[in-house]
């Protein structure tokens, strides 16, 4: 899920090469994010 996210919302600046701290932190978000969420879906559940 991370990747497909890293390449639809950060493509085209990957393509060009504009990989600053920021987008590090981005891809990095990429990845995090849907771990987080399913996660806190399970924890909710059992709350």
């Amino acid at each position: 899920m991370g990747s497909w996210l890293t390449l639809f919302n950060l493509g085209g600046r990957l393509m060009i090469g504009d990989i600053s701290a920021w987008i590090w932190l981005k891809i990095i978000l990429n990845y995090l994010t849907p771990f987080v969420v399913s996660n806190l879906g399970l924890l909710s559940h059992r709350a």
